[in-house]
C-alpha cells in the first residue's frame, strides 16, 4: 500500500528559443512547427489529445525521455519542446524560455512512497523542499 506524498497540477507549455518569446500562444499556432514530444506513451497521448491531432499530422523530429537533453536540441533550433512548466528550472539558458499555450492544459503529478517508510535525512530534506516549492 502507498501514501501520497505530494499531488500538484502542472500546466503544459512549450520550451522555445527566446526570440519567439510571447505572453502566450494558441495551441493551433504551434502545430505547424517541429515539436519535440515526450516518449512516454501516457504523456504523449495526453499531449496529442491537448493538441487535438494525431502524431502523423505533426512534425516530430525527435521524442525525449530526459528533458535536460532536449534543451540542447531546442537551442540548436531543432524544434520546440512540449513539457511541464518549470520542468527545466535547473537548466538555465539565456537563449530559451517557457511559453504558455492556450487553452491552458494542466496535468496532475503525484509523488508516492511505501507506507510507514523512514527516510534518510537527505530524502526528508528533499521532501520538505518539494512541499515548500510547490506551496508557493
Amino acid at each position: 500500500c502507498r501514501d501520497i506524498l505530494i499531488t500538484h497540477n502542472l500546466r503544459l507549455v512549450v520550451y522555445i528559443a527566446k526570440k519567439f518569446e510571447s505572453s502566450g500562444i494558441a495551441v493551433e499556432d504551434i502545430r505547424p512547427y517541429p515539436l519535440i514530444l515526450p516518449s512516454r506513451e501516457k504523456a504523449l497521448s495526453e499531449v496529442l489529445n491537448w493538441l487535438g491531432c494525431e502524431e502523423r499530422n505533426l512534425k516530430v523530429p525527435v521524442k525525449y525521455n530526459l528533458l535536460s537533453n532536449v534543451a540542447l536540441l531546442v537551442e540548436a533550433g531543432m524544434g520546440c519542446a512540449v513539457c511541464l512548466d518549470g520542468a527545466l528550472s535547473i537548466h538555465y539558458s539565456e537563449e530559451l524560455c517557457f511559453c504558455p499555450v492556450y487553452p491552458e492544459h494542466t496535468t496532475r503529478c503525484v509523488l508516492l512512497w511505501k507506507k510507514n517508510r523512514l527516510f534518510q535525512p537527505a530524502a526528508s530534506l528533499f521532501i520538505q523542499m518539494l512541499h515548500n516549492r510547490l506551496s508557493e
